[in-house]
């Protein structure tokens, strides 16, 4: 048997052909769900609702469909149906507001109202990119796909439901509070500014428990603290376990919005959307300090 020396070397690895979407796409897709499901909803609670805007809720779930493919590497119909889908979902959700009822306006200005629209749009972007990407027959989903799963212990299940329900029901309280027994002394034990504090400090304890049992058997091969913070700020590991406690918050106020608030569209879209990003970003700050202090537990070194 010849060999020629000149050969290129051969490596035994060879390519398993595994797909995984980014944990971005995971982080961003039950955020703008629950935001589009929430607002349609609440749109179609008015009376002056109609036909156009139940086929609003029926392109939304469509669209969410769609999405849920892309993120999770999921086969769903034919590349397509999706394209077809998306130029549809785009000229009708441009459309909608001609064609609809109800005032979408409630009582803003031009000037506020476009903004809102086009902050609307922006945050879409990503939705329709993907709608797209995934209609393209080029896609590696539609020819072979093998998931790569992370195995979530029970307990760490359990810890992020209670987190979701720890803050659906200390908003509720806060909410009833301020509704029934709030008095107009700023300076009470129980003002709005040390309500707003409670928040944030839960906020960090729930994520830092929840990213503690989630991450307890990872130890990151990084020693100096400064190097570890820009390895895990924007990780899995920390998005993942941030989101639930501030979740939970939003679905109390949505809750209480569609029972006390008259204004539940206004209330839900801009008061509920602010305080979702501005939990979450605290509660990165819990998740991160989280893994650094299990980090420390199993590299004693750092």
């Amino acid at each position: 048997m010849n060999i020629n020396p000149y050969a290129p070397p051969k490596s035994n690895i060879e390519l398993d052909g595994k797909l995984k979407r980014s944990v971005w796409w995971k982080i961003y897709f039950y955020p703008i769900t629950v935001l589009y499901f929430v607002g349609t909803i609440s749109l179609l609670q008015e009376k002056s609702a109609g036909l156009v805007d139940y086929l609003l809720l029926l392109a939304t779930i469509v669209a969410t469909v769609g999405f849920f493919g892309f993120v999770y590497l999921k086969k769903i119909l034919f590349p397509k149906f999706w394209i077809v889908f998306l130029v549809f979902y785009i000229v009708f959700g441009s459309a909608y507001e001609f064609f609809t009822d109800l005032d979408l306006r409630e009582g803003l200005s031009d000037k506020k109202y476009y903004l809102y629209m086009f902050v609307e749009f922006i945050i879409s972007l990503p939705l329709f990119y993907a709608l797209f990407s995934y209609g393209r027959r080029k896609n590696p989903i539609w020819n072979k796909i093998i998931n790569q799963r992370v195995e979530i212990s029970p307990i760490t299940r359990f810890v992020f439901l209670m987190t979701y329900i720890f803050g659906v029901i200390l908003y509720i309280c806060i909410a009833v509070y301020l509704r029934y027994f709030y008095s107009v002394d700023e300076n009470g034990v129980l003002s709005r500014d040390n309500i707003l504090f409670l928040i944030v400090i839960c906020s960090i304890i729930s994520a830092l428990v929840a990213s503690y049992h989630y991450n307890k058997d990872i130890a990151f091969p990084v020693y100096h603290p400064i190097l570890l913070f820009f390895k895990i700020l924007l990780s899995k590991s920390t998005l993942v376990p941030s989101i639930f406690f501030p979740l939970g918050v939003y679905s109390g106020h949505f809750v209480f919005s569609l029972i006390y608030q008259q204004e539940t569209w206004r209330s839900i879209f801009i008061l509920g959307s602010g305080m979702l990003c501005s939990l979450y970003i605290v509660s990165l700050l819990g998740s991160f300090l989280g893994i650094y202090l299990l980090n420390r537990r199993l590299s004693p070194s750092l």
